[in-house]
């Protein structure tokens, strides 16, 4: 059994599947609600519904399913990946405490299942997800937990990388994990995240999620960087491009929705 004490209150639940498959790596999804009520909705047998752990605002984090157990959380991705639920709702910003509980999680991960310190953003990858980015397979929650959270996971994996390398204290700044951080290197970056969201206005087959990912790298090499008055405006403009890029998925799923409804499924579908 692996119920991470250490980490976590024990609170079980009865919403759970068989052995885990797999620990591919660790999934970030907000609760679009409060701490107790997503604790209780995850303990209700009608439910059907639960996460590995859940992590309050100020610090308070339960967890609900064995680690080795599938919890049902991210449909297709059940069994295969161990998930965090934030309180809050899409939009908000992770807390500096769900922050360091997020590291924490993934830094055992890493020890006790190999789960390599880097971003994943498909079914696929390994490291550390986010639920938006099973797309339909998952459950079809492509805002889930949000553009702000989803661009915090670089500073979550440093942090990891901090607890691993044996640190007592924990920083959400420090030396740049991708680089040195100069100017020269953040601009070239600012380039390449540009390039890809024109890429996306451009190409249907685009997804946002990556685009995202990539502005996450971004604001993390910013902040260790200790930001830029010259770049920042270059950053928040980015962020709103992204923002119309994942609003346009959102738009094409709701289209598609409709048709299928209306018996127009054989229209096929509207991206590639």
């Amino acid at each position: 059994m692996s119920r991470w004490t250490d980490l976590a209150t024990w609170v079980g639940s009865p919403n759970h599947g068989g052995a885990a498959v797999e620990q591919r790596g660790v999934v970030l999804h907000i609760a679009e609600g409060t701490y107790a009520g997503t604790l209780a909705w995850c303990q209700n047998p009608s439910s059907k519904v639960s996460a590995h752990f859940i992590a309050a605002k100020d610090g308070r984090a339960a967890q609900l399913v064995d680690t080795d157990i599938a919890a049902w959380t991210q449909v297709a991705g059940n069994g295969r990946w161990l998930s965090i639920e934030f309180e809050g709702h899409a939009g908000d910003s992770l807390t500096r405490q769900q922050l360091e509980f997020a590291g924490r999680v993934l830094a055992r991960a890493h020890q006790q299942y190999g789960v390599p310190l880097q971003l994943a953003d498909s079914p696929t990858g390994r490291g550390l997800g986010w639920h938006g980015m099973g797309g339909t397979a998952w459950g079809g929650h492509t805002g889930c937990p949000g553009t702000p959270i989803v661009a915090q996971r670089g500073q979550v994996i440093g942090l990891a990388e901090q607890i691993i390398d044996g640190g007592t204290t924990m920083q959400l700044t420090g030396p740049d994990p991708w680089g040195d951080g100069s100017p020269n290197e953040q601009a070239a970056e600012l380039r390449n995240v540009h390039a890809a969201i024109m890429s996306g206005y451009q190409d249907d087959k685009a997804k946002p999620e990556g685009v995202i990912a990539r502005l996450g790298r971004i604001e993390s090499v910013l902040t260790a960087a200790g930001g830029s008055p010259d770049i920042a405006p270059a950053m928040t403009a980015l962020v709103g491009l992204a923002d119309r890029v994942t609003g346009l998925e959102s738009t094409l799923n709701r289209i598609e929705t409709a048709l299928k409804a209306a018996g127009q499924a054989q229209a096929g579908p509207l991206r590639g």
